[in-house]
């Protein structure tokens, strides 16, 4: 079992070295293959994607598949809003680094079908490490109180899947890992 703070310590190494050798880009072409042939992306209209920092994997290659709406996340004091999102409509980097949209929120989660979770690392049985802020975990923990029943996944490097992870009662599990 490994604990979260080593975990992130140890699996930005990891991701550095990926971004490093230049092999995130196959990495992230592989996941978007994938992801792009799973039943639960064929069937879904309404994505939530995220637009990635530096080594994550980069998913803005499922914007253009037909017929799906996409959305972004943004960050509104501790806490996630989600906005639609098109190929070329304006973004603004946030003070963690991240591109948001600048358009009104959606004010329906139910709508969505999938959400794509960023992760620093991710076990077998479900549980994932993010960067610490709590930001997805409350999202979709109000989200499921407010209709929220999208599939939940989540797509990193294989190098960064490990055997457990501790988790604590207020981490929301994930229902889909891929990999490459």
């Amino acid at each position: 079992m490994y604990d979260k703070k080593d975990l992130r310590e140890k699996n930005r190494e990891i991701r550095a070295r990926l971004v490093e050798s230049g092999a995130i880009v196959g990495i992230s072409k592989s996941i978007v293959e994938k992801i792009k042939q799973a039943d639960y992306f064929l069937s879904a209209q309404h994505i939530l994607i995220f637009h990635p920092k530096r080594g994550e994997i980069n998913l803005l290659k499922l914007l253009k598949s037909d017929w799906k709406q996409f959305y972004l996340p943004r960050c509104k004091g501790n806490r996630l809003e989600i906005c639609p999102y098109c190929v070329g409509d304006e973004l603004c980097e946030n003070n963690y680094g991240i591109f948001e949209p600048i358009c009104a929120p959606l004010h329906d989660l139910s709508i969505l079908d999938v959400v794509f979770i960023p992760a620093l690392g991710a076990d077998l049985e479900g549980s994932r490490i993010g960067y610490g802020g709590g930001f997805y975990d409350r999202f979709l923990a109000s989200g499921a109180r407010e209709g929220l029943r999208a599939k939940k996944v989540v797509a990193i490097p294989r190098e960064l899947v490990c055997k457990k992870i501790n988790c604590e009662a207020h981490d929301v599990k994930y229902d889909e890992l891929v990999t490459d």
